[in-house]
């Protein structure tokens, strides 16, 4: 183990369910991710599994101990994504849509945070799909309907 190492998290698929994935090191240890952001809901149930959670800083996983999830409730609720497991669904419900723009950014890796890139809207869509949802294109020149 190499002490205290933290990388960027990459992308690959499972190759027992063939579900994207993010894995790296976070503090010298090994994780595997699924990509989508989980509610405080999701989380729970993820811990009650028996599975880790993490939270993105800086478009780096950090694990959330209990101290760090205790330490944190006066704060805003960073992107936090569950240890992957294939045996598992991700269910649109435990999905906290306020941080899927986020994991995006981290998948495609590159964005300066500026425009959404060509890449970034393939990873949004690749993620949609892997949600089985839905994606509705919106330009502010065109009404939604």
């Amino acid at each position: 183990m190499i002490h205290f190492q933290t990388n960027r998290p990459r992308a690959d698929r499972c190759p027992r369910c063939g579900r994207l994935r993010l894995f790296g090191l976070a503090e010298g240890w090994p994780y595997k991710v699924d990509p989508v952001p989980i509610t405080l809901r999701a989380e729970l149930a993820a811990r009650i599994q028996g599975r880790q959670t993490w939270w993105l800083s800086a478009g780096r996983l950090v694990w959330r101990s209990p101290e760090r999830i205790e330490g944190g409730h006066n704060q805003p609720r960073p992107a936090v994504l569950a240890s992957h497991d294939c045996d598992v669904s991700i269910v649109p419900a435990d999905v906290d849509a306020a941080h899927v723009s986020t994991v995006v950014r981290v998948l495609a890796q590159g964005s300066d945070g500026s425009e959404i890139t060509e890449s970034e809207v393939d990873t949004f869509m690749l993620l949609a799909r892997q949600l089985g949802a839905r994606v509705l294109t919106y330009s502010p020149d065109e009404p939604p309907f």
